[in-house]
């Protein structure tokens, strides 16, 4: 079946039932039990956040340092590059790159989200630590959804930041 997924097959030139029925016949064969490999929003964020392409941010950010089948390259997070040349950095949500970029990107943050699939009622947050620790005993739980949360956050920002200054708002749900 999944030989049948060629571009082709995606146009939507008023067959949408036959695509209907190919997404119906790819979903049944998938298990119900099984863990999916990787999510694509770590290495959809790791592109934006340095430009790389797939496989490099894959390499870069996926990938196990100890790793030798990718070639990693060096990049630059374009939000760095704001802090550096004196913007308001502000992040809230979900970060799947780590700590360590996390805060060479952002000088401020809240309710920051380190991690993957959580439940989204319950999500430990943390607060913005400039020394870039993030310890598990440093995070709360939220006990609202965590959308909410996020968009709270970034209005609180938008309120206080320095009018003066240009800003970065990074916000992912």
């Amino acid at each position: 079946m999944r030989s049948k997924v060629v571009v082709g097959n995606w146009k939507l030139n008023g067959s949408l039932a036959a695509n209907e029925a190919l997404l119906r016949a790819l979903l049944a064969e998938i298990p119900r039990q099984s863990p999916v490999a990787c999510a694509v929003c770590v290495p959809s964020r790791a592109q934006l956040m340095t430009g790389l392409t797939l496989w490099h941010a894959h390499a870069n950010f996926i990938a196990k340092p100890e790793d030798t089948r990718f070639e990693r390259r060096p990049y630059r997070a374009f939000p760095a590059e704001l802090r550096k040349a004196g913007w308001q950095t502000f992040a809230t949500g979900k970060w799947h790159n780590g700590p360590k970029l996390f805060n060479e990107c952002f000088a401020d943050g809240g309710n920051i989200f380190f991690g993957g699939m959580t439940d989204q009622n319950h999500a430990p947050v943390h607060p913005y630590d400039p020394g870039g620790r993030y310890p598990k005993e440093s995070s709360r739980t939220l006990h609202e959804f965590s959308s909410a949360a996020f968009a709270t956050t970034a209005m609180d920002f938008l309120r206080r930041r320095d009018r003066a200054k240009p800003f970065l708002l990074y916000v992912a749900f």
